[in-house]
């Protein structure tokens, strides 16, 4: 191996300018500068979490809706149920979590006052929000309404 005057290796300068621009194209070459990112929540295949918890009788209930129309609904106590949305079904809790706005949770304020409510904790479209029963905005309220339908039926 021979070193320079100045202590260096003669052509290591080129070797790692060649590395930093390969790796810069191998970057650009599988972000691709025209393609998005897919968002994260588009690769599961669960639509929406729910679960509400507290109120008068303890409930701890748990409700699953998978993108393929698939339900699953745990209460405390009992065994998992399944069933299965219509498409208009689907349809309209799918407009409903849009309207719900999810991805602007509403302010936090001082503890809810209200021994007696429910406590709801919804994961959707990647954003998570926890509210007490009377804390929820009106634009989320036919989706929390439309999700603990499905609860008892």
């Amino acid at each position: 191996m021979t070193v320079s005057a100045r202590g260096r290796i003669p052509g290591v300068r080129s070797l790692l300018i060649l590395i930093a621009a390969a790796t810069i194209g191998a970057v650009l070459l599988l972000t691709g500068s025209d393609t998005p990112p897919a968002p994260a929540a588009a690769h599961s295949k669960t639509l929406v979490t729910f679960h509400r918890s507290g109120g008068f009788a303890g409930v701890d209930d748990r409700v699953t809706v998978k993108r393929d129309r698939r339900v699953t609904v745990r209460s405390r106590g009992g065994a998992a149920r399944h069933k299965r949305l219509s498409k208009a079904a689907i349809r309209k809790l799918r407009g409903d979590l849009e309207a719900a706005g999810f991805d602007r949770p509403p302010p936090k304020g001082p503890p809810s006052g209200c021994a007696d409510c429910f406590i709801y904790s919804i994961t959707y479209d990647g954003h998570r929000v926890q509210l007490s029963e009377d804390r929820v905005p009106d634009r989320m309220r036919p989706a929390i309404d439309r999700i603990s339908r499905l609860i008892g039926g």
